[in-house]
């Protein structure tokens, strides 16, 4: 992958060079890396040719919109742009109104703890009352 000025030429794969005797010498200019992998401005960055199981990694620190080419097929039109917006600035959640409920105690629980007293004393006071009778 190559990122490029769109403006300008899309880089050649390759540059026929004369020799003196012979056929042109076929020279491949984008076959290393070139240029950093912090992509940041419209210039030539470019991966070079990779091999199946390679990776290359790029960055962009800045937002834009970064137009690539893979040098090899751009005849066959692989072309593309690669969109990077400003990251978000986190934002604080509104404040909520201190209603007395919450934090780590629910104020459920003590209602049904003392309903779960009550009626044990209920049945329990009903057991006792229930064996006294004749």
């Amino acid at each position: 992958m190559t990122f490029y000025d769109p403006a300008g030429k899309v880089p050649d794969f390759n540059v026929p060079q004369p020799q003196s005797s012979g056929p042109p010498k076929l020279v491949v200019p984008h076959a290393a890396p070139e240029g950093d992998t912090d992509v940041d401005s419209n210039e030539l960055y470019g991966s070079g040719l990779l091999i199946p199981g390679q990776s290359y990694t790029f960055t962009f620190p800045k937002p834009g919109v970064y137009s690539y080419v893979c040098v090899v097929h751009a005849p066959q039109g692989m072309f593309g742009t690669i969109t990077v917006a400003a990251a978000e600035q986190p934002t604080k959640p509104a404040s909520l109104p201190n209603t007395g409920a919450g934090g780590s105690e629910s104020p459920l629980l003590p209602l049904l703890a003392g309903a779960l007293v009550l009626m044990l004393l209920g049945m329990l006071s009903w057991r006792i009352a229930r064996r006294k009778l004749p």
